[in-house]
C-alpha cells in the first residue's frame, strides 16, 4: 500500500504511514496513534500555517488572485515563494512557481539553465505528491512531460532556424568576398597600367622624342638659330609634366580604393570564418541533441 504524510499527535513530528491501518506507532517517541487523527493533523497543519498572521490557504488563493485575476505575476511568484518556505510538503508552492516561470507552459524558448531551476521546483513538488496523492502525481508529471518534450521541439526548430540564417549569411559574405575580390582585380591592373604610363611619362619628359628633334631643325632653317627652336621641347615637357600630374593623382587614387577593397576582403574573410564555426557549432548541436532527445 502507498504511503501517506502524517504528522504524530503526541511530538508533532512528520511521518509516512500506511492509511490501510487503523493504528500505528510513532517511531520517534513510541505513542500510538490514530492513523486517520495522525493524517488529519498533518492536512490541519499545511491548512493553517500562519505566518505575520495569514495562513498558507490564504497565501494560495491570494498568488491565484494576483496572478489570474490582475495579471501581477512576480506579486504571485513572492506568495508561492513564502508558502515554499513556510510548508514546504505542500505541492501547490513549488507547482505554482513552476506555472509562473513557464507562464502557464506556454513559454517554450528559454534557457537551459532557466529549464533547470524549474525542473527543480517541478521534482520538489513530485517528491510532496507521489507517496501521498499517485493522482495528482499523474497529472503533474504528465503535464511536465508534456511541457518538456515542447521546449525539445520548440527549441530544436529554432536552432534549425539558426541554422538555415546562418547559412544564408554565409552565402551572403561570399558573394561579397568574391564581388570586392573581382573588382580588386580590376583597380590592380588598372593601377599596373597607370603605373606604367606615369613611370613612361617621367622618363620621357627628360629624352625629347624625334618629332621633337625635326620640329627644331624645320624651324632653325626657316628662322634661323635662335630660342625659337626650343618651343618643341619646352610644349613637350610642358605636355609631360601635366601629363604626369594626372596619372600621379590616378594612380593615388587606385591605390586608395584598392587598400580599402583589400581591407573589406579582409574583414569579410574573418567574418566568413566566424560564420563557418557558427555553423559548425550549430550542426553539432543538432547532431548531438538528435541523437539524445
Amino acid at each position: 500500500m502507498p504511503l501517506v504524510a502524517a504528522k504524530c499527535t503526541q511530538c508533532g513530528q512528520n511521518l509516512q504511514i500506511d492509511d490501510a491501518k487503523e493504528a500505528a506507532v510513532c517511531p520517534y517517541c513510541d505513542t500510538p496513534f490514530i492513523t486517520e487523527k495522525a493524517i488529519n493533523n498533518y492536512k490541519l497543519e499545511i491548512g493553517n500555517v500562519v505566518v505575520e498572521g495569514v495562513s498558507v490557504e490564504t497565501k494560495l488563493n491570494n498568488a491565484e488572485v494576483f496572478y489570474k485575476m490582475h495579471g501581477n505575476a512576480n506579486r504571485a511568484r513572492e506568495l508561492f515563494e513564502e508558502v515554499v518556505d513556510i510548508a514546504p510538503a505542500d505541492w501547490r508552492g513549488w507547482w505554482g512557481l513552476v506555472r509562473i516561470s513557464t507562464q502557464e507552459f506556454t513559454r517554450v524558448r528559454i534557457g537551459s539553465e532557466h529549464v533547470a531551476r524549474i525542473e527543480y521546483n517541478a521534482n520538489c513538488a513530485f517528491n510532496c505528491v507521489k507517496d501521498s496523492d499517485p493522482a495528482i502525481f499523474n497529472v503533474l508529471q504528465e503535464q511536465w512531460n508534456s511541457y518538456l518534450a515542447r521546449i525539445n521541439s520548440e527549441w530544436r526548430e529554432g536552432v534549425v532556424d539558426d541554422l538555415s540564417q546562418a547559412v544564408r549569411e554565409k552565402e551572403r559574405i561570399e558573394a561579397e568576398i568574391k564581388d570586392k575580390s573581382r573588382r580588386m582585380q580590376d583597380l590592380s591592373a588598372s593601377l599596373t597600367t597607370a603605373e606604367n604610363d606615369l613611370r613612361h611619362c617621367s622618363m620621357s619628359k627628360f629624352t625629347p622624342g624625334a618629332w621633337a628633334y625635326v620640329v627644331s631643325i624645320v624651324l632653325c632653317a626657316v628662322y634661323g638659330l635662335g630660342l625659337i627652336v626650343l618651343i618643341p621641347l619646352v610644349a613637350r615637357y610642358i605636355y609631360l609634366w601635366d601629363k604626369g600630374k594626372k596619372l600621379g593623382v590616378q594612380v593615388k587614387d587606385l591605390r586608395l580604393r584598392r587598400d580599402t577593397l583589400s581591407s573589406e576582403v579582409y574583414s569579410l574573410q574573418n567574418e566568413l570564418e566566424k560564420q563557418k564555426k557558427k555553423i559548425d557549432s550549430i550542426e553539432h548541436t543538432l547532431k548531438y541533441t538528435g541523437e539524445n532527445i
